[in-house]
């Protein structure tokens, strides 16, 4: 249910025409619903989810066992294995990791792709592992676009990623 409603989150903070951060916020709040789906697959599996130090013992955080990281979720769930799912994943993980101190508006338009696909995969491994009566789409309308404003604003996001201070991220997407 917390993988789930991360997930609507991250689908309404970028649907919000409010919100100018839309790609921070759905890129935050999607890292947060895969850690929680893969956590919930974890333990329906009996696997531990706790972090441990080289002794064997849970490591804590303010009296709290501290969880592994999402990176060790996708370890475990995908056993090692390269999947695009898991690197649409690990190029979101990337990006969290990137922006979060930084200031790149024109970022949404170029990175839509990878958060489309990233919700559509969160569905499939959700549905697939605990059914479809869990399915997001219930709960979703279908997004309506502007054509004309969005071109101009792809435009302007295209100039704006060519610039110097978008050098960091198109590295690392590349």
């Amino acid at each position: 249910n917390k993988a789930r409603d991360f997930a609507l989150l991250a689908v309404g903070v970028y649907n919000n025409l409010l919100f100018k951060l839309k790609t921070y916020g759905y890129i935050v709040n999607i890292c947060i619903a895969f850690t929680a789906l893969f956590q919930a697959i974890l333990l329906k599996r009996g696997i531990d989810i706790f972090e441990k130090d080289k002794e064997g013992n849970f490591i804590e955080i303010d009296g709290e066992k501290k969880y592994i990281s999402l990176k060790e979720c996708c370890n475990l769930y995908w056993n090692e294995s390269s999947t695009p799912e898991r690197e649409n994943l690990n190029l979101l993980i990337g990006l969290r990791n990137r922006i979060e101190h930084k200031d790149l508006p024109h970022l949404d338009l170029l990175v839509a792709g990878y958060c489309l696909s990233s919700i559509s995969n969160f569905e499939d491994i959700l549905i697939q592992e605990f059914g479809q009566e869990y399915a997001l789409m219930a709960h979703l309308a279908i997004a309506l676009q502007l054509t004309k404003s969005s071109i101009a604003q792809q435009d302007a996001a295209l100039k704006a990623f060519q610039k110097e201070n978008y050098k960091f991220i198109r590295e690392y997407i590349k």
